[in-house]
């Protein structure tokens, strides 16, 4: 979530820096292209976008080496034989997200005269997108839908099942939790219910006890998030 919030963060400073460019280019469109009919409003955004993808692969291309591979989620893509479809795919999104937010505040500006204006919709929009995309709070009763709405959701559930999804999980020794079964039982007929509903696995001690991870794969954890693998 934080390297979300970083990415939105340098998303914005690029926005603001191509908003003065996009009012100076609409404000002579609609004083000479418009009324000459050289071309529409329809071609007029379809450029300004367009010309905008080149840098956005290149935001996404410098996030995704700066961010994917130093925290090495390419190793959770090798029990599955997936190490490139995931990279690739994860390097797809991380372009998307920039040309989205650059699309979001082009969108900002067409509409609205003074840029600054423009600037300060685009900011409550992302915050209401990183608020509501179920990662830090998951919305129930009326905001819901925001959770529906917000592309961030889509956006971070892909992101996250590409990067952490069908990897096993090891639990450290301080994580491990001391189970005592019942007299009569092992620690496998005592937790198997238990594992069988919310996952896990036990390694056996020799006085008896066992030792429980309460995560045996990382498909645990997104469900926790709402995200399917």
């Amino acid at each position: 979530m934080l390297s979300i919030f970083l990415y939105s963060i340098l998303l914005l400073a690029y926005g603001n820096q191509i908003l003065p460019y996009f009012i100076d280019q609409r404000s002579l469109y609609e004083v000479r292209e418009r009324p000459s009919k050289t071309f529409g409003w329809v071609v007029f955004i379809a450029s300004q976008i367009t010309v905008e993808i080149p840098w956005a692969v290149l935001c996404g291309s410098i996030g995704f080496f700066c961010w994917y591979y130093p925290l090495g989620l390419e190793h959770n893509a090798h029990t599955s034989s997936e190490v490139h479809e995931r990279g690739a795919l994860t390097w797809l999104l991380l372009c998307t997200f920039f040309l989205y937010g650059i699309s979001l505040i082009q969108m900002c500006a067409s509409a609205i005269e003074l840029e600054n204006n423009a600037a300060n919709l685009a900011s409550l929009m992302f915050t209401m997108c990183l608020n509501f995309c179920g990662v830090m709070y998951y919305p129930s009763g009326f905001w819901s839908f925001m959770y529906r709405v917000s592309p961030f959701t889509y956006f971070i559930s892909s992101v996250l099942a590409a990067g952490l999804g069908n990897s096993h999980v090891a639990c450290s020794e301080k994580e491990f939790s001391i189970i005592v079964p019942p007299a009569g039982q092992t620690c496998q007929e005592y937790m198997e219910p238990y594992i069988s509903m919310a996952g896990g696995y036990l390694r056996d001690t020799q006085d008896g006890s066992c030792s429980f991870c309460s995560m045996s794969d990382t498909n645990v954890f997104l469900k926790s998030l709402h995200i399917d693998s």
